[in-house]
């Protein structure tokens, strides 16, 4: 029987988290989906996790190859799919219960949807937040009626986010593998684009599916300076995708690049700069400064529209006292481990 499903998991050392993972998928009713996993040069257990569970479920199936990064990665995956439809998951997240339940049925009712969204949690080790859904009820986009979640993705980045998504394997073009390939920060982004611009039919679910794990030293939560520069490689994409798609506007330029200027600020929050001394972190800090990025960013965002502290922590920057942000960036880190330790937040059900 050929699958209906290819559930698709790029593992980069995560013999933490890959068990709960693997175990809810594996808990999932039906025998209508595969399960493969391809080892990106792991440097902890990661690809000995894969080869037991590969053992003892024929449904999983294991390669590995040197670490090429998630872009790539993604594309070898996808080569191997045999199912009609893809997912995609990060090996460190993890699925509700009966997921692919709701998928079928989901599917079932529009046969001839090409993308399915559906809702998530976020997941930190003291919490689990639902994240706020982009509808509160089921919604169908059709070909001609898609500018709406066009625009929706330029404020909600969950969108152009690769897992918590169901696909038809043909919805992905091959040719953005190839011309993004060294990417590694905002690649997924880039091929969602691709699948949103191509999907005749998409389907989203208010139903809360996917749990992704924000995890200290994963791509998304340790961030180099690589990440800015990969950033000025994406803004291109954002570009072309926001006159494909029809919506290129002043006002969604600001739009899209405010968000862009968010996350800029709270990448640099993130920076790793653990190691480096204060003459080094400063002096990273200024080639931030100096890179196209930063420059575009200036030029196209509204920062007036951007939280408080990203005002301030952005004059601080722009002034050249870098030894006030990282201070102030140092202040902010440690509120946020107190927050979290002292259980001030509620985990929701």
């Amino acid at each position: 029987m050929m699958p209906t499903f290819s559930i698709l998991i790029p593992v980069y050392n995560a013999q933490d988290y890959l068990c709960q993972c693997l175990d809810s998928l594996l808990c999932q009713k039906g025998n209508d989906y595969e399960i493969l996993l391809l080892d990106d040069g792991s440097l902890d257990k990661s690809l000995a996790i894969c080869r037991q569970y590969s053992d003892a479920h024929a449904m999983i199936h294991v390669e590995s190859q040197e670490n090429a990064g998630p872009l790539i990665s993604r594309k070898r995956l996808l080569e191997k799919a045999a199912g009609t439809y893809c997912i995609f998951s990060d090996a460190d997240d993890y699925w509700e219960k009966d997921f692919l339940t709701e998928i079928r049925t989901a599917l079932g009712k529009y046969p001839d949807c090409d993308l399915l969204c559906f809702g998530s949690y976020r997941v930190w080790p003291d919490l689990v937040k639902k994240e706020v859904l982009l509808y509160e009820k089921e919604k169908v986009f059709t070909a001609d009626k898609k500018q709406e979640l066009y625009e929706l993705a330029l404020v909600n980045s969950g969108l152009f986010s690769a897992c918590g998504k169901v696909f038809r394997k043909e919805l992905v073009l091959q040719e953005v593998y190839e011309r993004y390939r060294e990417m590694r920060y905002a690649e997924d982004r880039i091929q969602v684009m691709q699948m949103l611009l191509q999907a005749r039919m998409i389907v989203y679910l208010p139903e809360r599916l996917y749990y992704y794990r924000a995890v200290e030293g994963s791509l998304t939560q340790h961030v180099t300076v690589k990440r800015f520069e990969n950033m000025y490689t994406y803004t291109g994409a954002l570009d072309r995708f926001m006159e494909d798609a029809g919506i290129d506007t002043g006002e969604n330029r600001k739009i899209a690049y405010t968000g862009l200027m968010n996350d800029f600020m709270d990448s640099l929050l993130k920076l790793d700069t653990s190691e480096k001394t204060r003459r080094e972190k400063k002096r990273e800090l200024d080639f931030i400064r100096q890179l196209p990025y930063y420059k575009m960013l200036q030029t196209e965002s509204d920062r007036k529209r951007l939280p408080i502290y990203h005002k301030i922590r952005y004059a601080v920057l722009q002034s050249g006292f870098y030894s006030g942000l990282i201070g102030m960036d140092q202040f902010l880190l440690q509120i946020k481990k107190v927050f979290g330790k002292k259980g001030l937040f509620r985990k929701s059900k």
